[in-house]
């Protein structure tokens, strides 16, 4: 189901998913408890999306202490 949002000046919402993703027989994600959904209208998050990757980048090349 879908569900509406009231406006939101900040320019993004997140939410919580409480029942776990659907997934299709034979795709590429795994099985998981929990999800987050965000959606966002402004080019402001995009700072804050960047240092997420770059975290993830040095996770994956085992320096995520670094």
């Amino acid at each position: 189901t879908i569900q509406f949002v009231d406006r939101c000046p900040s320019g993004f919402k997140c939410r919580y998913q409480l029942p776990t993703p659907n997934r299709c027989p034979r795709g590429d994600l795994g099985k998981v408890q929990r999800a987050v959904c965000m959606l966002s209208n402004t080019t402001a998050i995009d700072e804050a999306w960047a240092r997420l990757d770059h975290k993830l980048d040095l996770m994956y090349l085992g320096r995520d202490h670094a």
